[in-house]
């Protein structure tokens, strides 16, 4: 006895215009024990289709003689509305043929009437209804793996071509690049390794890193500078300036070696950048040699200006004392023409000797060991006032947010005072105004020094900054020339600007930046 309690309600169309094969049919697969089974008749085609297309039944009992339809069409019929449904064939037709016919269309089995008892019956629908899932099943199946498989293709597509763009990203990577393996074999390579290298991809693409690359390193080996070996976790970049790697041609070359690790689904590998710095060395060792040959003759030129210094001042002292002792001598029969050159004579030697105090502060321009200290500019420019203007002659004065801060203070202080004392000693008359201004900045002041005196000629701003470069001849202004090229050279060596502008009001206005902080380095 085949039951079925494998779902809660079997819904059963019988097609069968005949109600008592109908009936016969019903009592088959109903039992007074077995109440899983529902039947529904009809005695038409037409109202077959009709009760389908609202509800469609887990099985049919189809019989191929209807008074609106006969044979293989009727079964047509039916299979076109109710496509996944399992369909058993009755007819009292006992022609193979047809049989056959609606099998290869799809009906599950094909029952000749009087030719089957009840069990036979039951066994029929039960094995139509489970097959029919079974197909319904494999169906359902099919269509997620087809859905799997057009998925997994996708992203094998995606794959590739991200694959392809790696290989394309590495391939224009302007240095040697090479993946290799947690087991230290290599992956991949690009052209630019190719020309460091000289292999072929070919030639070392599943190769040991050992055997393509020896580093010449003792006590080292190419897997543990080219692999992360057991620091995979840490994607750093290696340089080391003794790292020399060897051509296939045998030829050693130094390296900078940047290690990345990737992790992937299939295991760890570290992509490994290589840069040939054989010009950067050598560069490095033109300027190390350059550097050194500065430095000496930094030194030597210090020593050279302090020797000239004592060599130059020595005769000019002679100079002076053997011109006032003569002037002693003759004080009685001296004339005044005498007594004048005498003056002249001083007066030369006086300069020669400041001349030769400024180029030896202008060779040392910015050149400080003091530490930095606290400077306040307003008490700064008060006391170079006092310094140059004993008198009080001039009205120098600064805005009222002058800044306190910590610096270099002698240079500093010798930019100011040259600024101020080139105002004083550049004015036409005894009298005149200096003004000092600041301008704050994130990381620097801009300060500037104005005077109200006969200004710049247009034809010498340009010239204004160069060593000996004087607007006045000494005669008619004391200096060496030098004041203003020595403050250039202090702003620019503590990485600032010094510029001459011209601003209403003012006739002269030195503008010139220097940093709120200094790297003793």
């Amino acid at each position: 006895m085949y039951r079925f309690d494998f779902m809660k309600t079997i819904d059963v169309m019988i097609v069968e215009d005949k109600k008592a094969d109908a009936a016969l049919l019903s009592s088959m697969l109903v039992s007074d024990k077995d109440t899983s089974c529902k039947c529904r008749h009809f005695g038409t085609l037409k109202s077959a289709i009709q009760s389908i297309e609202n509800c469609v039944p887990n099985i049919i009992l189809l019989d191929l003689g209807l008074p609106d339809s006969f044979g293989i069409e009727t079964f047509r019929a039916i299979k076109a509305v109710a496509e996944d449904t399992p369909i058993i064939v009755l007819t009292i037709l006992d022609d193979l043929d047809i049989g056959f016919q609606t099998i290869k269309e799809g009906a599950q089995d094909y029952l000749i009437k009087g030719q089957y008892n009840r069990d036979y019956l039951r066994r029929s629908a039960f094995y139509g209804i489970q097959r029919q899932e079974l197909i319904n099943e494999t169906v359902k199946l099919n269509t997620q793996l087809a859905e799997s498989n057009d998925a997994l293709e996708r992203e094998i597509t995606e794959r590739r071509k991200a694959e392809e763009r790696f290989k394309l990203a590495v391939n224009a990577a302007p240095n040697a690049m090479i993946m290799v393996s947690e087991k230290g074999k290599i992956l991949l390579t690009n052209n630019q390794f190719e020309r460091a290298f000289g292999y072929k991809s070919s030639e070392v693409v599943g190769q040991p890193i050992d055997v393509v690359i020896t580093p010449r390193i003792v006590g080292l080996q190419a897997n543990h500078i080219l692999c992360t070996g057991d620091r995979t976790e840490v994607p750093v970049p290696v340089v080391d300036e003794d790292i020399y790697l060897t051509r296939k041609n045998g030829e050693t070359f130094p390296v900078e070696i940047g290690r990345y690790p990737i992790e992937a689904s299939d295991g760890k590998y570290v992509l490994t950048s290589i840069t040939d710095i054989t010009e950067r060395k050598r560069i490095q060792k033109e300027i190390d040699e350059y550097a050194r040959n500065l430095e000496r003759s930094n030194i030597e030129l210090k020593q050279f200006a302090y020797a000239a210094s004592h060599d130059l001042k020595a005769p000019l002292r002679a100079i002076t004392r053997i011109s006032e002792w003569i002037a002693e001598e003759l004080e009685e029969t001296c004339s005044d023409e005498t007594r004048e050159n005498l003056g002249l004579l001083r007066n030369r030697a006086s300069r020669m000797s400041d001349l030769i105090n400024d180029l030896i502060d202008y060779s040392q321009a910015g050149i400080s060991t003091q530490d930095q200290i606290e400077i306040g500019v307003e008490e700064l420019v008060r006391e170079a006032a006092d310094l140059l203007d004993p008198s009080g002659s001039f009205r120098i004065t600064t805005a009222a947010d002058m800044p306190i801060f910590s610096t270099n203070a002698t240079p500093f202080r010798q930019v100011f005072t040259n600024l101020i004392e080139n105002s004083i000693k550049h004015a036409e008359k005894s009298t005149g105004r200096i003004h000092c201004d600041v301008t704050e900045f994130s990381n620097y002041y801009q300060f500037t020094v104005s005077d109200d005196g006969p200004g710049v000629p247009e034809e010498s701003k340009e010239r204004i900054f160069d060593i000996f470069y004087k607007l006045q001849s000494r005669d008619q202004v004391e200096g060496s020339g030098i004041g203003l090229a020595l403050v250039r050279k202090i702003v620019e060596r503590f990485g600032g600007r010094i510029q001459l502008l011209s601003l209403p009001e003012w006739s002269t206005t030195f503008q010139f930046d220097w940093p709120k902080k200094i790297d003793e380095a």
